[in-house]
Formats: C-alpha cells, structure tokens, sequence
C-alpha cells in the first residue's frame, strides 16, 4: 500500500487528486496492477498493490506522470508492505503479529506433524492489551485456536515455558486501594521523584487546592502485576471514575519523563529516562496522546479527567520547575498580569488565521498588537543542511520571493525580550520542530549549550502558554543518533528555573492550521466568555469546541497539557464588566437590555456595539436611563444575525467621563 496525502489539507481537493493514468507500478521490467482509493485518514489517496510471490531481488519503482499539469503535488507519504505467513508450532514458546486487528479461528501447522509435546497455554493480545486466554483444538496437523474479540498478535507457551518464582515476599497494598482519597488531584509519581513531590503538594495547598501524592509503581503492582504498562495507569484511572465516591478528585497530573522506546528497541535508549508510560494508539501512531488515558468507557473521545504532565528526566528538572512556581505571583500589582502576548509566524494561512482570531475571539479591550515575524529584518542561515539549502534556491526562483532559509535573530530578540516582561497568556502560532520555532529559528532550545531559553528571565511572571504548532510538545521522543533531542523545548520552557513558562497546551505530533485555529479559538473563548480559569479546563473547553465541529480535528488527539491542570494564570482585567440583568427577545429579532451601570449622573448617554461579521461598522444606540434605579434600558436591532455582541459604554462619573 502506498499513501499519497496531501501536505496542505485546506487545499486538498478531489479535483487535484491522482487518477488512475497519472501513475504507474513496476517490479523489474513487469508492470503491476493495482487500485486506487482514499487513504484511511480521509485525506488523501492510497495505492494497493500485489507483489508476486517468489521474487528474490528486484527494483519497486512508483512513477508519478500526472497528464494534466493543474493537479496537486502528491507527497509521498509512507510505503506499508503486508506480506503472509504460515505460524507454525515448533513445541517451544512462539509468538504471532497480526497485521491488523482481526477476530475469528487461526490455524498453526506443526512443524513435524503428530509429534512434539502440544502447548500448554494460546494467548491473543488485543489492540488496547487486553490478554484473552483460549483453548486449542489439537489435530495431527495443526493447532487451531479462536478469539471472539479482535487481536493484533498470539503467543503459544510450551510445557517447559513455566518457571517457579526465586523468591517471594508480601507486598502490602497501597491504602487507596480501600480507602478513597478525597483531593481535588492526584499527582501521580516514580519513587524516585516522590521526597521532592511533596514540595508540590504543599504549593497547591498554598494556592487552595487539595491533592495527593500516588506512586506510579504502586499502580503497576496493582494494575499490571508490577509491569511498566501504560493500560495500568489508564485502568487505575477508569477505576476510580467508576469506584470511589463524591467527591471524586477531577485532576491528574503525572511526574517524570516518557519514551515510546520503553522496549529497548534502539541501542541508546537507556539515554532516556522512561519513569512514565506514554501510548501511541493504532489510529494514529505517530504521536503520543494522552487523551487515551482519560476518555473512559465507553470511547467518546470526551475526557473524564483533566490531565497534564510534568516530564522531567531528572530531579535538577523538577527543581526547575518547582523554583519557578514558588516564586510566581498571580496577584501581583506590576502590570504584566493584563499582558496577552500574541507571535505570529510569517506564512499563509498563519498571518490571515491570527488577524482573523483577534478580531472575533478577543473583546475589544483586549485588542494587542501581536508580533509578526515578517515585520523584522532577515539573514541568510549558513548552516543548513543540503536539503534545506535546496529549498532556499526554489523560494528564490518563486514568483514572489519567499524568506525559506532564512533566520532572523531582531525578531528572536524582540520575543525574548516581551517574554522578559512577563505575560499572563502567550500565544505562538506557527510552524516548528521539536527544539526550535519557525524557521527563522525562533526560541531555539532543547538542553543545547546555545538554547535561547535561560535569555528569558520572567521568573514569577511565567504564562500559560499556548504553542499552536507541531511536534514541539513531543515528551517522549527518542530515536537512535538524536536521543539527546529528547529534552525539547517545550520541556525546556517548562523546567528551566529562571524563565519560560509554568504550563504550556501544545502539539505532540504534525496538524495543520485549521486544526489549531479552531482549537486556540474555543480554548480562548471558555477562558474569556466561560469561566474556564484553569489551565486543564481551558484544555478541554477547547477540545470540545473541536468535537463539535462538523469534520473531525485531530486537536483533540494531538494536543495536550505540559504542567499542572490546576494551573490558574490571572486574567486582564477589563475595568467595569456590563452584565444584564434582564434580556428580552421580540418576534421582529430585536433584543432588549436592561442593566445596572455604576456612577452615572447624566442621563445623555450613547452605547457602541459592534457586528463581528463587519468589525469596521460601529453601531450607536441612545440608552435610556431610569435615574432611579440606575438602570440603563436599550435595544439592539437584528440581534438574531449576532454570534457575538461586544458592547462598549462610555459614562460621565464625577472624577472623570
């Protein structure tokens, strides 16, 4: 099988999709037949092909031919080769891999038929790892077994597989296993985080809330029977939801590094310190989601918990972390806490989405001037690699020139220095990798000796920070050769103890803008229109606005919580806050307001509100005032076209109008 998405998904249309004659399929100087289909993950196409049976060497060659020059460009996105093979029983241990999830009766043949001794146990491991025991039915050919329930491999044990323990002890079980906890969240932690941990329990008693430590290998004896397994976690979690009575705690927040290596596959994965499980589901494998431990059952894809983690290798990387929340202030007088610090990359349709988010999501009395990196000056980068100076000489051949291998340190500079100030909210939206931000090298930082991130020194004025982008909040990434990329900037963001930030929503795998833009917008919209304060609230607001969308969002898998979910960053404060005490609907579509407006003393006043389909058209409405009651009575006419309505008022006080 091979997959062809397209790269763009905004611009992907059927029209510019392959046909069958823009391509062909060889092995050697034979042509191959073959179909064409759409790809699983409904963008894109996908190629199937049969390979005969015998080959011993040849050359696979795809040819790209499209007859009309108008089409899309097809990015090549994987090769999948599915090949058969006969299981057979050799009366030792044996295990199976099933190319996809599949139910029914399997057939093992024996190896010298009606001999050896028959196995003693057949298990079929399901997609989720559910373990599902079954008998055989034993010919002089074969073994057969079947499994109701889909499973993706199938282990056979033979007689001599089944060793007696060494060594035994008695374990005690943890407390909670009887006893519920009653705590607003659960910190859940390797015992080699634990000591320090209890500074962050406390901080969160500082700061109202209740919570409590659980030791992650406690949930692996129970759970798993002492095994690193991420289903223990998320069962521990589903147990719970299901067991323990209201008050039930809401939060869970896991201390420690993940990697998807956790089997050892690569040479250099004891480089990674793997504390924590992370889980890659068969949808989409490419990227961890954390949304797997916490959406219950059934699988609604709505979390029953808010989640977030704190994923640090060391204990120098939980003391990072620990110095900058003692040290924060959300109450603090010096102006940063009204600050919204908005970075905007440079390409299409990033620049038109955050123009667009500003003037619908955000009130008027947020309105900011976000930084444009195109509005700084550019410098070539030397130090790319041949594929990326390769780009750089076709961006210079467009029709308009495009900034493609360039790098721009005023813009670094200029981000640094607004992080510097302190923010309560910050907002990046664009393009990354895993250690750095846009391609003019923005924010590069990962643990390197030239990280930008210890220039950021807004210890006590840290933001939630929100970074609409990919790959960067990757936390269990590992790869032999790049093992030391493992520690990314999103981590480094979080930990470092001077500056950065103290909770980051990112992406762990590679969206597209729409995604983003439509999940930035509702997590801003709970925060602002909402009541959603805390930082694994605003998480979840925003994922449920993309779940209500009508086409799906893989925000909602991709996009998790670095840092605590209890985080509460304050909010800009907006000076008088116009709440309607009565609202009144007329069949001809007008709606009438009545509210209380402190220190009036004049009864001329005039109210603006504002259409947010033609944010160029003030509108003026005369209010009525009732100085008696200090009411102040209006109409908006056409209010049922409205989305939204933004009013501003202004009034005469006595100090001042």
């Amino acid at each position: 099988r091979v997959i062809f998405p397209s790269a763009l998904r905004d611009n992907y249309t059927p029209a510019g999709s392959l046909r069958p004659g823009d391509y062909s399929v060889s092995i050697g100087e034979a042509t191959i037949a073959s179909s064409l289909m759409g790809a699983p993950s409904g963008y894109g196409q996908e190629i199937r092909f049969e390979i005969p049976t015998g080959l011993k060497s040849s050359d696979l060659r795809i040819e790209y031919r499209a007859k009309q020059r108008n089409r899309s460009v097809p990015y090549f996105d994987r090769l999948i080769l599915e090949a058969t093979t006969e299981m057979i029983w050799e009366a030792s241990t044996v295990s199976y891999t099933l190319p996809k999830p599949t139910s029914g009766t399997f057939q093992i043949s024996r190896v010298n038929k009606g001999l050896g001794a028959d196995p003693t146990c057949v298990i079929g491991i399901g997609p989720e790892g559910r373990v599902f025991a079954t008998d055989a039915g034993l010919t002089k050919e074969t073994i057969q077994c079947g499994f109701e329930s889909p499973i993706v491999s199938i282990h056979l044990l033979g007689r001599g597989d089944w060793n007696a323990p060494e060594s035994m002890r008695k374990a005690d079980p943890p407390e909670w296993l009887t006893r519920p906890i009653q705590a607003e969240e659960l910190v859940v932690v390797p015992k080699v985080f634990r000591n320090l941990s209890t500074e962050l329990v406390r901080l969160l008693e500082v700061e109202g809330h209740t919570s409590s430590l659980i030791d992650m290998e406690d949930i692996f004896d129970v759970f798993a029977g002492g095994r690193f397994s991420a289903h223990a976690l998320r069962n521990f979690l589903t147990w719970v939801a299901k067991t323990w009575p209201e008050p039930q705690p809401a939060s869970v927040l896991v201390v420690g590094d993940s990697s998807w290596d956790f089997w050892g596959r690569y040479p250099d994965h004891e480089h990674v310190p793997n504390w924590t499980p992370s889980y890659h589901t068969h949808k989409e494998p490419d990227f961890p989601t954390d949304l797997w431990f916490v959406e219950g059952e059934p699988l609604d894809r709505v979390g029953d918990w808010f989640f977030g983690r704190i994923p640090c290798q060391t204990v120098t990387h939980l003391e990072g972390y620990l110095a900058k929340r003692r040290a924060y202030d959300r109450n603090s007088d010096e102006g940063w806490t009204d600050r919204l610090l908005w970075i905007s990359d440079d390409n299409d349709p990033v620049e038109r989405d955050t123009q667009d988010i500003l003037g619908r999501t955000l009130p008027l009395a947020y309105q900011i001037e976000p930084i444009f990196i195109h509005n700084y000056p550019y410098i070539d980068n030397y130090y790319y690699g041949e594929n990326l100076a390769r780009i750089q000489e076709m961006a210079r051949t467009e029709s308009q020139p495009l900034d493609f291998g360039k790098i721009s340190p005023a813009a670094n500079q200029a981000i640094l220095d607004e992080l510097t100030q302190g923010a309560a909210l910050a907002v990046y939206y664009g393009h990354s990798g895993l250690n750095v931000l846009a391609h003019e090298r923005i924010l590069f930082g990962g643990g390197s000796k030239h990280s930008d991130i210890p220039k950021i020194n807004n210890e006590g004025r840290t933001p939630l920070l929100f970074l609409m982008t990919c790959d960067v909040g990757r936390f269990d990434f590992t790869d032999d050769r790049l093992w030391k990329w493992s520690y990314g900037l999103a981590e480094e963001l979080l930990m470092h103890p001077f500056g950065g930030s103290l909770a980051l929503v990112t992406s762990t795998g590679r969206g597209v803008p729409s995604d983003h833009k439509n999940f930035v917008s509702s997590c801003l919209e709970s925060l602002l229109y909402r009541g959603a304060t805390h930082a694994g609230s605003m998480l979840w607001a925003g994922k449920v606005g993309c779940l209500m969308e009508t086409r799906p969002n893989d925000a909602v898998d991709m996009f998790t919580l670095l840092g605590d979910p209890l985080f509460e960053p304050p909010m800009p404060t907006t000076g008088n806050l116009l709440e309607p005490d009565r609202l009144k609907w007329s069949p001809d579509g007008r709606l009438e307001v009545e509210a209380k407006v402190e220190d009036i003393v004049e009864s001329v006043a005039s109210l603006h509100w504002i259409d947010p389909n033609d944010l160029t058209e003030h509108k003026v409405v005369d209010w009525e005032l009732d100085e008696t009651e200090g009411i102040v009575r209006f109409v908006v006419p056409q209010a049922y076209e409205l989305e939204k309505l933004w009013v501003a008022y202004a009034c005469q006080s006595k100090d001042e109008v």
